[in-house]
């Protein structure tokens, strides 16, 4: 059987990726998680080795389809962190 990802990775990866997803920018994720930029990178990359994900668009895929990390349309209109901060 094999592990969720949502198992497999941090609530700061996951909580990273999820915003890496929504089109954000490392130093976008940075200023709004009070985190350095190379953090966020570093969150990303751990991600893909852990889930043994190929590129960026493969983790999304292997995220967004296991259902670790949920969207909706209206975030992914740039929406979300212009309300949250």
């Amino acid at each position: 059987m094999t592990k969720d990802p949502a198992d497999i990775l941090t609530q700061s990866e996951l909580s990273i990726c999820r915003l890496k997803i929504l089109g954000y920018t490392a130093k976008e994720i940075a200023r709004f998680a009070s985190v350095a930029p190379r953090t966020v990178e570093a969150h990303i990359q751990n991600s893909r080795t852990k889930l043994r994900a190929r590129n960026s668009v493969h983790l999304a895929t292997i995220l967004l389809v296991s259902g670790a990390i949920k969207v909706t349309i209206e975030e992914l209109t740039n929406t979300y962190l212009d309300n949250w901060a």
